[in-house]
């Protein structure tokens, strides 16, 4: 059996729909005007990128790490979460371009579809025959936008797996735009800190908490939905959610965005609304444990080796463990100033505990964690200032990647964060 080589097309440009409204102060520029959704064209690996972001730091617990090994966690994290992206998306089947292209299609009735899919096994196979299916016209889609879309094969607008799908969705696109319009190298999950008590928060806290460069915080409660009476009720709820914050770490200048996203069969779109606040709830976090938490997929216990491979890493980027995901091979890497400051991070945070051992921390109140938490704030306050000069300067080499973010036969995602995913646009197809 001969195997084929081709150009993996789950890296190019694809178009999602985004609107802002509500923002006053020094962001009231990022208000799109009247009702119009504007198009946005992201890379695929944006996607996995964040996805990737939203893994739970819990899943490397000493048990675990123990148990099955750093480096084997670290493939699961990662797979597991740009297998969200697959799944929601199918971002991964055969022929998947002309499948973006044909959204809306008469060609995608659900009777056509339902007839070809009781004739096939798989989805690989049910793919290839929508868009190859000898009665199909042959047809190129040269003006065409080739557009994110939720996979057909989701079925069911209401149930758990369709419930756990819009959490990803929710949250993967909050970031996307935490980063492209906030300029947020990363957000901290609040619930991930509340495990280990190193933030203290009402009972309706935003899912999401981050810092832009200027030091400036902003609160996103994320919604998903498959319909739009779904998202609409979801974002009233997230405006009532966040127009109860009142300030971080007593910093009151903030910003909330209720973020909800809609995921169809005709496309994807945000919706970000800034309501306006009301309330006095209050939240104290721990920076540290917020960014190492971020970057829990770098082991800072060890060294990490920069040589050269197959994968042309941007200049100054050191590469992490190889993976492979569904046959193809990626490759993360972070900048090495990045890199150099989350291990002075790391020994300040082990120097400097969040709570002395031996303290009891059940007969403790939110008053004295909050105090403890903003005394190690005070410590570390030199390395966020650093922290975010760095960041600052990395958007200069973002921008000076190509417009598609593509190396040759490599697409590239950097993110403000300093981490960057790149895999091959070139796979070895198995034929049917």
């Amino acid at each position: 059996m001969k195997w084929k080589l081709h150009r993996n097309r789950s890296h190019m440009s694809i178009v999602v729909d985004f609107k802002v409204a509500g923002y006053s102060g020094i962001f009231s520029n990022f208000n799109t005007e009247k009702n119009r959704y504007y198009q946005n064209h992201i890379n695929v690996l944006d996607l996995y990128r964040h996805s990737i972001a939203n893994t739970s730091s819990q899943i490397f617990t000493h048990t675990y790490v123990k148990k099955y090994g750093w480096k084997a966690i670290y493939r699961f994290g990662i797979a597991k979460s740009m297998s969200h992206v697959d799944n929601i998306f199918a971002v991964n089947y055969l022929n998947f371009h002309n499948f973006f292209c044909n959204a809306g299609h008469p060609l995608f009735s659900e009777p056509f579809l339902q007839g070809v899919f009781e004739q096939s096994v798989g989805a690989d196979i049910f793919l290839n025959n929508v868009c190859s299916a000898p009665h199909i016209p042959t047809r190129t889609f040269p003006n065409i936008i080739s557009r994110l879309i939720k996979n057909p094969f989701l079925l069911g607008d209401i149930s758990d797996t369709t419930r756990h799908n819009s959490y990803h969705v929710g949250m993967i696109f909050s970031r996307l735009y935490a980063e492209q319009i906030f300029s947020i190298p990363f957000l901290t999950h609040l619930h991930d800190l509340k495990k280990t008590h190193a933030v203290v928060c009402g009972n309706l806290e935003p899912d999401l908490a981050g810092q832009d460069p200027n030091l400036h915080w902003h609160a996103f409660e994320a919604k998903g939905a498959t319909s739009e009476s779904y998202l609409y009720s979801g974002m009233k709820k997230a405006k009532s959610q966040l127009a109860s914050l009142k300030s971080i770490n007593n910093d009151a200048n903030i910003t909330l965005s209720a973020s909800g996203t809609l995921y169809n069969e005709k496309g994807v779109r945000t919706l970000l609304r800034d309501p306006e606040p009301t309330g006095e709830t209050t939240i104290t976090l721990d920076w540290l444990s917020a960014i190492l938490s971020h970057y829990k997929y770098i082991n800072l216990d060890f060294d990490l080796f920069s040589k050269a491979d197959s994968f042309p890493s941007p200049h100054n980027f050191i590469n992490l463990p190889y993976l492979s995901f569904s046959g193809r091979p990626f490759r993360m890497s972070v900048h090495t100033k990045v890199l150099n400051l989350l291990r002075e991070i790391n020994k300040t945070s082990q120097a400097h505990p969040l709570y002395p051992e031996g303290m009891n921390i059940g007969k403790s109140d939110k008053a004295n964690f909050s105090e403890i938490i903003m005394n190690r704030n005070y410590l570390s306050s030199h390395l966020q200032i650093e922290y975010n000069e760095i960041i600052r300067n990395l958007r200069d080499i973002i921008n000076e990647i190509s417009g598609d973010r593509t190396f040759g036969n490599f697409s590239t995602s950097i993110g403000l964060d300093g981490l960057c995913l790149q895999s091959s646009n070139l796979i070895y197809e198995n034929p049917l």
